[in-house]
């Protein structure tokens, strides 16, 4: 497969509004496969001269989890948006800007 077919290899359709019905298709009209995301996720990473040992198609979980609560999104919508219970959470990487206001936050309120 070449590097231009795999902007190709699948669109979204009306099924983004359908729960029960696949988000991504094939041109053939057969849903994405995770093995089919996986071996052109390989292959473009490969193209690109990454080392493709250190992704996979599961990083897209997370960093859609990432993108939504930083478009603060509430958590039943983060949920539903990928269909998990609460794992969700783990997903979630709080970036270090954040974390640093935290010791300012704190010492405002013990020190008003």
């Amino acid at each position: 497969m070449r590097c231009h077919r795999l902007t190709r290899v699948f669109t979204a359709t009306k099924h983004f509004y359908n729960i029960d019905e696949p988000l991504f298709i094939l041109q053939n009209g057969e849903p994405l496969t995770r093995a089919l995301l996986n071996a052109n996720l390989r292959e473009l990473l490969n193209i690109l001269g990454y080392a493709e040992q250190e992704y996979a198609p599961h990083s897209f979980r997370i960093g859609a989890a990432i993108t939504a609560a930083a478009a603060n999104l509430p958590p039943w919508l983060l949920k539903t948006l990928g269909r998990w219970r609460s794992c969700y959470e783990l997903y979630i990487r709080t970036p270090g800007t954040i974390i640093s206001f935290v010791p300012q936050k704190l010492a405002a309120v013990l020190n008003p």
